[in-house]
């Protein structure tokens, strides 16, 4: 769907902005288990839109809301991850981890 793409692209821009750090430049090389942190985030922000643009599938406006709800504080767990200037650095290079 068009606007769902529209959607995963403005997540990824909102991402960038927010951390100050342009993930989709690195993200090819990035490991595959550090990316799920930017997928995650990613993909609750577009689903927040989802659920904004059609909440027929709920069987309240209330339901509608709180899975909203759920998305928007699981989303802002991931961001101040991804905002932290030493998290950067260690998913962009896992090896300047400590063990």
């Amino acid at each position: 769907d068009f606007s769902v793409d529209i959607w995963i692209t403005e997540a990824e821009s909102t991402i960038n902005a927010l951390s100050k750090y342009n993930w989709t430049d690195v993200y090819s090389g990035l490991d595959v288990d550090t990316r799920k942190i930017l997928q995650g985030v990613a993909s609750d922000l577009a689903a927040i839109n989802c659920i904004i643009y059609d909440m027929s599938g709920y069987t309240s406006r209330t339901e509608g809301e709180d899975m909203i709800n759920v998305l928007r504080d699981s989303a802002l767990r991931g961001m101040a991850l991804l905002r932290d200037k030493k998290n950067q650095k260690f998913i962009s290079d896992p090896s300047t981890g400590s063990l």
